[in-house]
């Protein structure tokens, strides 16, 4: 038996799907074959194995060279869309200076 699909299977992952990830710097470098606009950062927190309470150190890590508007989809702005939340994030937001995490919290950078 064949499945019939009415539309490609990457329509359905669009349409239906979110991708979470941490610490994961190959999975940034490959963002654009899933979609930045499906992508989540998380620190997992307050879990051990996860990022915290390292989480702003590893966002400008490993989001260096990422362009700043696709930074902020993934850190912030996919998860408000995703839950129906207000943005919060400061105006200027770059991996390399402030980073508004999930705890609504903005944190200078140092460069």
């Amino acid at each position: 038996m064949t499945p019939k699909l009415d539309e490609s299977p990457s329509f359905y992952f669009k349409r239906q799907f979110w991708a979470t990830f941490e610490d994961d710097r190959p999975g940034i470098l490959t963002r654009h074959l899933l979609g930045v606009d499906r992508l989540m950062w998380g620190s997992d927190y307050p879990h051990t194995e996860g990022t915290f309470p390292f989480s702003i150190q590893r966002i400008r890590q490993d989001f260096a060279d990422v362009p700043e508007d696709e930074v902020r989809m993934m850190v912030h702005d996919n998860a408000a869309r995703l839950y129906g939340m207000t943005r919060v994030a400061p105006e200027s937001f770059s991996s390399r200076g402030s980073v508004c995490c999930a705890s609504r919290v903005c944190v200078p950078g140092s460069g």
